[in-house]
């Protein structure tokens, strides 16, 4: 446990946003311990150095009253006389999708030969803004803010003898939240280097890049990370040198944003955008005249993050200050104000603000626009060793070979004061470049002339580096690749090679999502959604069985019942919303993990929170027996009728199959009572489902009663099929129900949209033995994958995004299940007792000549082997000493 103090540069500066602070402090060492170890934790970031060297970056992420702290070994790091320890560490001053805001702070220790070596208290140097004044500039609303483009200070302030001119002594501040031991942490693992040139071309950037953020004007105070609807106006007052047609570009609109706006008081009208079709962007075109130009802009809608980014490619907008931002508004007001559009009564309004140039909130440019949105007018060579960018401004696209998530790393040499932008996107559809969406996945920095080393500090996902800058030279550019180290127990080979590849890229999924949590994706948003993590634990189990990884995300989830009824979505979080199918999914989730790894004391801790969810859940059924919540009622991004109001045929489902769970945890521990409780919920909700939910017509369940007691019209293929999962349905109607699941019939059912749901659709498939159906969605759905080059999982399939775009995410774990899937059915082990104490040999070849891998279990590797030869089907099959196998090979 940690005995340091928290350190800060100020008490009064623990909630500034977007705040940096460098840390420091010499030491003496007679003798360097063997078991050296520094303990550090930080609210909300920290990057570490020990005389000189990167340590590490954390910390894990832990809910505040049980936060965590990050332990490693630096004995390597230390040596006998002097040494330093130097922190550099960041407040973010509002809650993201992964932490949830507190004081800001730094604690840290070196431990060793049974003393404290050094720790943090009110001796320590620190240098507040070691970046300078920062701007509100996020990467997305799911992550935090981006690292200032300012280059601060060289790293020789990590190094013993530090002259700390500047330099002022920290305070120790007063924080007592509990601290715990992370259980897990992201390791560099691999060094990723590009594989090739993409193109290199001279541009030219929009001639007029406007950035507003307008949440510190619009939400003062407001520091969650959900979306929240505001009712504004953003009135901007610019020059031109001469009069014609203008066309604004904007974002693609976040949530239910549809921008409008009024150019001297004439309506903006809609036109196309001349932005990349994948975006589907909005573009508003009017008359500028000579002179000054008034534009009022309506941003009223719902948001996630609060920053917008208006561009003109070839007129040059020169932007009076202030900019006047007014709200928040009634709609009414709103409204109102905006049929008048007079600048002079909005600039009185009481509601206004005025944002100045100095103001964090306004940028007169954008890394993306910038570089995503630049013009192109020549191809010029190119060079993979020494990127050369020339006098004028040049794009240099670099292809690493495979999606990577890590800390960019590359050598500039510049010959004058340059400006390096890296914009990190993951695909290349069909030749046109596919830029990340809704988020700015950029790394910049000004630099003097001379010779630098630039590597990131915050971890982002990418296969594609885009590099833009002029009269410069960039070498050894490289990913710093990060994640949870894996312990890669599963292997897989067979005689299709389209299968191996399905295989491989999916492994590769999992690693890139596997931090100190599982994640959703690397780029994106790099958040632990608690019911993606399910079907993700079930894959890990294939390709890696990190048990310990595993349970660390179902106990961090379980904190989340502090402050509601249900397990939150996404753990921690500034946004504390619940998806009940989420909720459950962790619930089963909690059986599946003792099933797997046999951890009887890990389900007695976890039972009494599975206890109060499912006791909460059952306060939650209507008169009619059914389950009922006003909630975000997610199964899968598909046509779905899913209301956030109302009956949700699916989550009876979902609830029913998390009741057999807690009913199978309660008989296991002996609490009968519960037990006994949870079944006769079971045959409740299956009584009412039948009863309400049931249309004889088309002999499948309505998707919903919505809440107006109208039923639906939309019927699923996904609904049929969490029923099923569940046991609900009688048997009469099973047959007619399995022919929806299978695809059959699919004329009038919406489909599965994502592969996340197709994992349960395939996990139907297995229990009535439909082998082959499991192998031909695997073949279409993530071949497609492979034949676009993916080198990792598309987290939809094509034709739920808009512009023709194949996907949002390129790499998701909620995507990875056929490794799961190959494991049991083409490799053929089948877990059939706790813990594999007993296995299922069961092959399924389909037209497979043969078949060899492994499967991770907490007895050890089961490996096998199978083959037909001159004398027929044969094979080998090596199991652990404590492990007994049945074969059956009735579908050889």
């Amino acid at each position: 446990m940690l005995s340091a103090r928290w350190i800060w540069d100020s008490a009064d500066s623990r909630r500034e946003w977007n705040h940096w602070c460098a840390f420091r402090r010499d030491f003496e060492v007679n003798l360097v311990p063997d078991d050296a170890a520094l303990l550090i934790s930080a609210d909300a970031e920290y990057a570490v150095w020990v005389n000189g060297e990167w340590v590490g970056q954390g910390p894990s992420r832990g809910f505040p009253d049980n936060y965590k702290y990050d332990r490693y070994i630096v004995h390597q790091f230390l040596r006998t006389g002097a040494n330093s320890i130097a922190i550099l560490a960041k407040a973010n001053g509002i809650s993201t999708f992964r932490y949830v805001l507190g004081d800001a702070g730094v604690i840290a220790e070196i431990v060793g030969g049974g003393t404290v070596v050094i720790s943090t208290d009110e001796t320590w140097s620190c240098l507040p803004d070691p970046f300078g004044p920062p701007k509100d500039l996020r990467m997305s609303c799911q992550l935090g803010w981006l690292e200032p483009a300012a280059l601060g200070p060289d790293l020789s302030w990590t190094l013993p003898g530090f002259g700390e001119e500047g330099w002022v002594k920290c305070v120790a501040v007063e924080d007592a939240r509990r601290l715990s031991q992370s259980e897990v942490q992201c390791e560099v693992v691999d060094s990723v280097k590009p594989v090739g040139v993409v193109c290199s071309r001279v541009v030219r950037a929009p001639a007029t890049i406007w950035t507003l953020a307008l949440r510190r004007a619009l939400l003062p105070g407001h520091v969650e990370a959900g979306p929240k609807e505001i009712f504004a106006l953003v009135t901007l007052v610019f020059h031109v040198k001469q009069s014609g047609q203008v066309i604004f570009e904007l974002p693609r609109d976040w949530f239910w944003v549809q921008a409008k706006g009024k150019l001297n008081g004439v309506p903006l009208e809609s036109c196309p955008s001349r932005r990349n079709t994948f975006e589907a962007a909005p573009a508003l075109r009017g008359e500028v005249r000579q002179g000054q130009n008034t534009l009022i802009l309506d941003v009223s809608g719902h948001y996630h993050e609060w920053t917008f980014t208006i561009s003109v490619d070839d007129a040059e907008l020169i932007l009076d200050f202030p900019v006047l931002v007014t709200g928040p508004l009634m709609e009414p007001e709103r409204l109102e104000l905006y049929a008048r559009a007079e600048s002079q009564e909005i600039a009185a309004h009481e509601a206004t603000t005025a944002l100045h140039l100095s103001a964090p909130d306004v940028m007169l440019d954008s890394a993306f626009v910038r570089t995503a949105h630049a013009q192109v007018l020549s191809e010029v060579p190119s060079d993979l060793a020494d990127l050369v960018f020339g006098e004028e401004e040049t794009q240099i696209i670099l292809d690493l070979g495979r999606m990577t998530v890590g800390y960019w790393k590359f050598e500039v040499e510049a010959e004058e004061p340059a400006r390096i932008i890296v914009n990190g996107f993951e695909s290349i559809q069909d030749g046109q470049l596919d830029f990340c969406w809704e988020m700015a996945n950029t790394f910049e920095k000004s630099i003097p002339a001379g010779n630098h080393i630039l590597r990131s500090l915050q971890r982002r996902g990418a296969r594609f580096l885009l590099f833009q800058a002029k009269s410069c030279t960039i070498r050894n550019v490289e990913v710093l690749e990060s994640t949870l180290q894996m312990k890669r127990g599963g292997r897989f080979n067979s005689s299709s090679p389209d299968l191996n590849q399905i295989h491989k890229i999916s492994a590769r999924t999992a690693q890139l999502c596997s931090e100190d949590t599982f994640v959703d994706c690397p780029t994106y948003e790099q958040t632990f959604w608690a019911g993606d993590a399910r079907n993700e634990a079930l894959i890990n189990y294939a390709v890696s069985g990190d048990w310990s990884f595993v349970k660390r995300c179902w106990n961090l989830a379980a904190e989340s019942l502090q402050s509601g009824g249900l397990v939150n979505s996404q753990v921690p979080s500034g946004w504390q919303t619940i998806i009940p199918a989420w909720s459950f999914l962790w619930q089963i989730a909690c059986w599946e993990h003792y099933q797997y790894a046999g951890d009887e004391k890990f389900l007695k801790e976890i039972y009494p929170s599975i206890r109060r969810q499912t006791d909460n859940a059952l306060e939650l059924i209507n008169s009619d027996g059914l389950f009922e919540i006003e909630a975000w009622n997610l199964t899968d991004w598909s046509g779905m009728d899913q209301p956030g109001r109302g009956v949700v045929t699916a989550g009876q489902g979902w609830f029913a199959w998390a009741l057999k769970s807690s009913a199978a945890i309660a008989k296991h521990l002996g609490q009968d009572a519960d037990a006994e409780s949870d079944l006769r919920a079971i045959d409740h909700i299956a009584k009412a489902v039948n009863s309400n939910l049931w249309d004889v017509d088309r002999g499948a369940y309505v998707d919903c009663i919505h809440y107006d007691g109208s039923r639906s019209e939309v019927f699923s293929a996904q609904t049929q099929c969490v029923l099923s999962l569940a046991g609900l349905p009688p048997p009469e109607r099973q047959a007619r129900l399995n022919s929806i699941i299978s695809g059959e019939v699919t004329e009038g059912f919406v489909q599965p949209g994502t592969p996340f749901f197709q994992f349960f659709i395939m996990e139907f498939l297995e229990r009535i033995g439909e082998y082959k159906r499991i192998y031909q969605i695997i073949e279409d759905k993530w071949g497609l994958m492979v034949d676009k080059g993916a080198t990792t999982c598309w987290e939809l399939f094509p034709g739920y995004m808009p512009g023709g775009r194949w996907t949002r995410s390129h790499c998701h774990a909620w995507s990875a299940g056929p490794p799961y899937f190959l494991s049991r059915i083409a490799l053929g082990i089948v877990r059939n007792g706790t813990a594999h104490e007993r296995v299922l040999f069961r092959p399924v070849p389909n037209g497979l000549e043969s078949c060899s891998g492994s499967v991770p279990t907490v007895r050890g590797p089961i490996n096998v082997e199978w083959w037909y030869g001159p004398s027929g089907f044969d094979y080998r099959l090596n199991l652990p000493s404590n492990c007994d196998a049945e074969v059956d090979l009735s579908r050889v």
